[in-house]
């Protein structure tokens, strides 16, 4: 069934409440740490009640996280799309985790201290942990598979691809933050992506 704009309008201002729910969460953290406000005072700054808070997260903690990780995913799946046509499956996601490393270097002090809260925090690195192993991959699997060509529905490739190139992107970034952010981080992802490149057969 076609959406009429009546739908069309209520999907889009239900899209920019979340986006200004979000918004806020960043900006909370950023001024009282983790541990310094309630949902509460996030949806009065939105300027909504509690209710419409919970209607769009679970719990505080997952608001803080995907605060963290929404404006990323949505880099990442702009960047799947926009790899030149050439490039295969992996090749178009090295392209574009190659790129999301500058935005990750240019933000420097930002993405480090929420890799540290991440770390800190069990419940919070849980739920991140659940968000990429869900959202992520169903988002960046979505947008990756047109490259495979014609598939069968069943055909696991795409996810397999998503899920193994984020779990090692995952342990390149934790082995960065556990360094204080010191290693070269454009180095440590070209090697990542050049090994998944390669596979791990014997040398």
């Amino acid at each position: 069934m076609p959406q009429t704009d009546e739908t069309s309008l209520r999907q889009r201002k239900k899209s920019q409440l979340r986006d200004r729910l979000i918004a806020v969460t960043v900006e909370l953290v950023e001024e009282r740490g983790l541990d310094g406000f309630t949902a509460d005072e996030i949806a009065a700054r939105a300027g909504v009640g509690r209710a419409t808070f919970f209607r769009y997260f679970d719990s505080l903690n997952a608001a803080i996280v995907v605060g963290f990780y929404d404006h990323r995913l949505r880099s990442m799946v702009n960047l799947v799309r926009e790899a030149p046509a050439s490039l295969g499956p992996a090749e178009a996601l090295g392209w574009m985790f190659d790129r999301m490393v500058d935005l990750h270097v240019q933000e420097k002090p930002a993405v480090l201290r929420q890799f540290l809260l991440l770390q800190q925090h069990p419940s919070l690195q849980a739920i991140a942990l659940q968000h990429q192993a869900t959202v992520h991959e169903e988002v960046l699997t979505e947008a990756l598979r047109p490259r495979f060509g014609r598939l069968r529905k069943d055909d696991l490739r795409p996810r397999i691809l998503v899920s193994a190139t984020l779990s090692a992107v995952r342990s390149m970034a934790d082995i960065w933050t556990q360094g204080g952010g010191r290693a070269d981080l454009r180095l440590m992802m070209r090697q990542v992506i050049r090994q998944m490149s390669r596979g791990f057969g014997p040398d």
